[in-house]
């Protein structure tokens, strides 16, 4: 047994590498036994580490933050000073936002069983939801500043001070300010481990973490098990799934609309509004829809390419129907895809790279087959079109 570990212990480890993909899918690695400082080299789109994260659990009192550039967290709210909100994501990455940059923060534990509207902005100013004694109250107004102790809100009435432990949730007006690009560094999208997204300037890639710099110019460090993937925004690709469809439907109702069971398609979520899986592996980035689905995109004629994979969500392993579907991508019109019977627990299907030479119309599309239909939630998974 000694003998044994120390064969093991003398045994040269795998050296940890980032791997940088271009567009068409050209892989480099680069050995992280010396860090990888940007600026990255010309014509990387994508970047992760060789050996990919773990989802971690959610925090109890988590607030979903949502960012005016598409950014999102899930996160701790520790405070907030003047036009700043102050909060903690993935465990201890601190991350501080600008008012500029804020479009939400909702803290969904906090909301009352029995509040049975939606949570939604006002439609001109800033709105505000907290926990009163009688239940959830709505205060229409202007936030004016955030404090270490809660939020600073004005309203019609006078300017109020509410702790952080009252605050459910709060929208902030965009005022049509562009977000501000990070001062230093390269631009990316840092997919993170849990599903949230944060746009920042890359400085530093390290074996055990990597250093940022966010658009409010603050320093953000993430580890390397907080990180899912960068991408690397104008370098020839682009998710399919940032790009809003002109045409949805039918979608999601495979009994009819009169049965009320309809199941709307859902960005970067399954279908349900959990995380992409499938095979065990986690997506960031995708489509989840309920067959039958129709989805349809203009496009300009400049795309070359579009590269994906295809499967039926690890959700549908714990139904009693675990689905069975066929997908299939149309070019113009014309089937450039069509796959085999995709069922549930077979994990993802690559779908060979599809030629978008001068098309215009993309058209993605899921049938049902014959088994139950309770199942039948296909996910498009990481749909990237390179120019």
């Amino acid at each position: 047994m000694i003998s044994l570990l120390t064969a093991l212990l003398l045994c040269p480890q795998e050296p940890l590498q980032v791997i940088l993909e271009a567009p068409d899918g050209a892989l480099v690695t680069h050995d992280l036994s010396s860090p990888l400082a940007a600026p990255l080299p010309e014509g990387v789109a994508f970047v992760r580490y060789s050996q990919p994260a773990a989802a971690p659990k959610a925090e109890a009192q988590s607030a979903r933050v949502e960012l005016l550039d598409g950014g999102r967290v899930m996160a701790q709210v520790i405070g907030g000073e003047g036009d700043f909100l102050d909060v903690s994501i993935l465990g201890d990455a601190r991350l501080r936002v600008s008012v500029d940059e804020l479009s939400s923060v909702v803290i969904p534990e906090r909301i009352p069983a029995a509040w049975g509207s939606r949570l939604e902005p006002s439609e001109e100013g800033d709105r505000l939801y907290r926990l009163a004694p009688r239940g959830l109250e709505r205060l229409e107004g202007t936030l004016e500043e955030f404090t270490e102790a809660g939020v600073s809100f004005a309203t019609s009435v006078g300017t109020k001070e509410l702790p952080w432990t009252e605050v459910c949730a709060l929208f902030i007006e965009a005022l049509g300010d562009a977000p501000l690009v990070p001062p230093s560094g390269d631009l990316v999208v840092v997919d993170l481990a849990d599903g949230g997204r944060v746009h920042a300037g890359l400085l530093e890639i390290r074996e055990d973490e990597m250093d940022l710099v966010t658009r409010a110019g603050r320093g953000l460090r993430l580890k390397r098990s907080a990180v899912s993937e960068l991408f690397v925004p104008g370098a020839g690709a682009r998710y399919l799934s940032e790009l809003t469809p002109v045409v949805v439907g039918p979608e999601g109702s495979p009994f009819g609309d009169g049965f009320g069971m309809v199941w709307p398609h859902r960005v970067d979520r399954s279908v349900t509004g959990g995380p992409l899986r499938c095979g065990g592996r986690l997506y960031t980035r995708g489509i989840g829809v309920h067959a039958p689905s129709k989805l349809q995109w203009e496009l300009d004629g400049s795309w070359s390419t579009l590269k994906l994979a295809v499967g039926v969500d690890d959700e549908v392993l714990e139904l009693g129907g675990q689905g069975s579907v066929v997908f299939r991508v149309l070019v113009d019109g014309e089937s450039r895809f069509e796959s085999e019977l995709i069922t549930g627990g077979q994990g993802p299907v690559a779908v060979p790279p599809v030629s978008l030479e001068g098309a215009t119309l993309l058209s993605l599309e899921v049938e049902m087959a014959s088994d139950l239909h309770v199942g039948d939630r296909a996910d498009w998974l990481r749909p990237v079109l390179v120019r």
